[in-house]
């Protein structure tokens, strides 16, 4: 199901418009999410990571995000 830009592409895979792009023009969805993973790669700009690294690089410390999901998983 597509939810917000967001389109599934098998079932552990998820692709959207990258959200480090600076311009935000990006015409066709180039971000990769992997669930089963955990990881993340945008194929025109070649960020990558896991979710510590994406919580990082939009502004958090890393002890931040750590806390974020750690507390989101209890």
């Amino acid at each position: 199901k597509d939810v917000d830009g967001f389109v599934r592409r098998g079932r552990h895979e998820v692709v959207c418009k990258c959200p480090f792009h600076a311009d935000g023009n990006e015409r066709t969805p180039s971000f990769f999410i992997n669930t089963d993973k955990g990881v993340f790669k945008c194929q025109s700009c070649g960020v990558g990571g896991d979710v510590i690294s994406y919580l990082t690089q939009k502004g958090m410390s890393y002890k931040e995000a750590f806390d974020k999901i750690r507390s989101m998983h209890g």
